[in-house]
This record gives C-alpha cells, structure tokens and sequence, in this order.
C-alpha cells in the first residue's frame, strides 16, 4: 500500500499543538504552564517586564499551507513567581556505589 499525503490549504486547530510553555485545560484549550515558563529564561531575557507568547505551534512536518492567525497571550514575568510551585526547587541527588558493576 503506497501513502500520499496531500497539503490541505488552510490549517485548521487540528494542525496545530500546545506551544513548549503551555498545557491542555480539560476544556482543550492551551493554558500558560507556569512552571516551565519559570524553569525557562524567558522572563530572563524580557528583564521581567511581559512576555508575549503564542499558545499555539504548527506540528512538526505538517504540510498544510496557509497558516492559522494565532493570537499571542501576553503573560507578566512577576506573575510567573506567583503562579507557579509556590518557590520549590528541583533538587537532585546523585548516587556513589562503591562498587564496579
């Protein structure tokens, strides 16, 4: 069996998937995941002041033509500290063994 595939002309939400600093609500909707926007540097980079970021990303390889008009969300980095895991901090532990394996 050979497979085609065929460029559809306008992109449609199925073309499309959360952008890295967002999540799926359970409505569907891609919300700002405030953690990994705080474990990014880009609040760094914008020197705290707001970051405008478009929720939305083309999936990798699609081949639809005429993109969708995405509309940017503009998230304010002192929100980030706030919103997201209440100041935790990712620890890590390494292990010594003293033995070979």
């Amino acid at each position: 069996m050979i497979l085609h595939e065929i460029p559809c002309d306008s992109c449609t939400e199925s073309d499309y998937e959360c952008s890295s600093e967002f999540v799926r609500d359970a409505k569907g909707d891609c919300i700002p995941d405030y953690d990994q926007i705080a474990l990014s540097d880009i609040c760094d980079k914008a020197n705290g002041e707001t970051v405008s970021l478009e929720p939305l990303q083309l999936i990798k390889g699609d081949k639809c033509k005429k993109p969708m008009e995405i509309e940017a969300m503009n998230i304010p980095c002192e929100k980030i500290l706030r919103e997201s895991s209440n100041g935790k901090k990712i620890v890590t532990i390494e292990n010594k063994f003293d033995f070979e394996i």
